[in-house]
């Protein structure tokens, strides 16, 4: 930012105002709006005000969408495979709560992502756990590990096109072999 130097350097960064904000003090004196002369040292407003309309600043980066919401604006944040009637969580964003809508073996609830965005998506969540042995039914809540995964297009989206689970308490290990294709639903 360009500062009017005032010969007052010993004196800090009070010393000194952006040229912008002494052009408005000098406007607003000629026209009567500011009742006088500033009664007080020159305050550095450059921290608290906006930059003005002239400056070459970038725009802030937009706000990633909330969980379990739609992708929407120019940059799409990916969402998690396509939507599926009977289904929860897929084609959104972040989604708390994934369910295939067929049995227990296809749902993971209470899931907080540790990372959106990038090549792979992780977090974790509650799912059931039936061991090799055991039936279906027989599967008892487990901390579940997610990984989403193959970034691309899905439904016209940016989307995490493949999905896995597993347990690691159980010696489970992340095999992309084993993914589900949530693209194609």
């Amino acid at each position: 930012m360009v500062r009017e130097q005032r010969g007052d350097e010993g004196r800090g960064p009070a010393a000194t105002a952006p040229l912008w904000a002494a052009a408005l003090m000098s406007v607003g004196m000629i026209s009567g709006c500011a009742g006088g002369a500033p009664t007080g040292p020159p305050v550095d407003t450059a921290a608290s005000d906006p930059a003005p309309a002239s400056s070459t600043a970038s725009p802030a980066p937009a706000a990633a969408a909330p969980a379990g919401s739609p992708a929407s604006g120019p940059a799409q944040v990916p969402v998690l495979g396509a939507t599926s009637a009977g289904a929860e969580g897929y084609g959104t964003v972040r989604p708390t709560e994934i369910n295939g809508g067929g049995d227990a073996s296809g749902v993971v609830e209470g899931v907080r992502w540790s990372s959106w965005g990038g090549a792979r998506a992780t977090g974790t969540g509650t799912a059931s756990y039936a061991a090799p042995d055991q039936p279906l039914a027989a599967g008892k809540p487990a901390q579940a590990t997610l990984v989403a995964f193959d970034l691309g297009q899905c439904a016209g989206r940016t989307a995490y096109r493949k999905l896995v689970w597993y347990f690691p308490a159980h010696g489970e290990k992340f095999d992309p072999a084993n993914a589900q294709n949530v693209c194609e639903r």
